[in-house]
């Protein structure tokens, strides 16, 4: 990473979650390289939660969420650095909303 850059990797749109999400993944970090997993809201940039994550094995329990959002891995370094994720894993029971405005599980 460039110094004091900052990136960021985006998953795809979760619409409809029924509990908590939990993402696990490995993570290297080198110089003043920092990571944290955040939920950002669907259409704009915001960052509705952020939690920061120390090197090694990693498991991140994030908060539920009422509408629909992404998981970011925002990488920052104020100097030089790098950070290399590995083995993400995303656990989640995602729903879809029926006719009668009742929520069912998709999948786990």
């Amino acid at each position: 990473m460039e110094t004091g850059g900052s990136t960021m990797l985006l998953s795809e749109v979760i619409r409809c979650v029924l509990n908590e999400v939990s993402i696990q993944f490995n993570l290297w970090l080198t110089g003043t390289a920092k990571l944290q997993v955040c939920l950002v809201d669907e259409s704009t940039p915001s960052l509705l939660d952020c939690q920061s994550a120390a090197a090694g094995p990693v498991v991140v329990d994030l908060p539920r969420i009422e509408r629909p959002f992404r998981i970011a891995l925002r990488a920052e370094s104020p100097d030089q650095g790098m950070v290399i994720v590995d083995d993400i894993k995303v656990q989640v029971s995602l729903g879809i909303k029926t006719n009668h405005n009742r929520t069912r599980c998709l999948a786990g």
